[in-house]
């Protein structure tokens, strides 16, 4: 009785070093913008900006999207611009509006400059405006 109290006082000792610490990430950044067509009539290639409105950018987010044109309600395309100054490329994945009427779109696996830069958006409508949130991973 005695012996399996201490294997058991030792596995929990272990399990105990074993846990994850707990990773201390900035809070998510309200964020606002626009997507903005680069190249008239080629569906491939837009920009996605930051600013308060349609056509005024405020610089922080800038940069543009080459998205393979195929059909499905998910769409993949590499992101290359600037974020807050920081250069760098990120994978876009964008879910269309055919499946619930709202359009959201996510950064990920960022390089460069932007390598833990995270991007979470929803497009509001038709006019081309967003609102999400972003965040660093430390």
């Amino acid at each position: 009785m005695f012996r399996r109290k201490i294997w058991l006082l030792v596995l929990l000792l272990l399990l105990s070093f074993t846990l994850v610490p707990t990773v201390s990430a900035a809070q998510p950044i309200e964020i606002q913008g626009y997507f903005d067509q680069y190249v008239l009539g080629d569906p491939t290639v837009y920009c996605i900006r930051s600013g308060p409105a349609y056509g005024v950018s405020d610089g922080f987010l800038d940069g543009c999207v080459v998205q393979p044109d195929k059909p499905g309600l998910a769409q993949q395309g590499i992101w290359t611009g600037t974020v807050n100054g920081l250069a760098g490329t990120c994978k876009y994945t964008v879910r269309t509006f055919l499946l619930d009427g709202v359009a959201r779109g996510v950064f990920s696996n960022c390089t460069g400059e932007l390598a833990g830069f995270h991007l979470i958006h929803v497009l509001g409508g038709t006019d081309g405006l967003w609102s999400g949130s972003y965040f660093f991973t430390p």
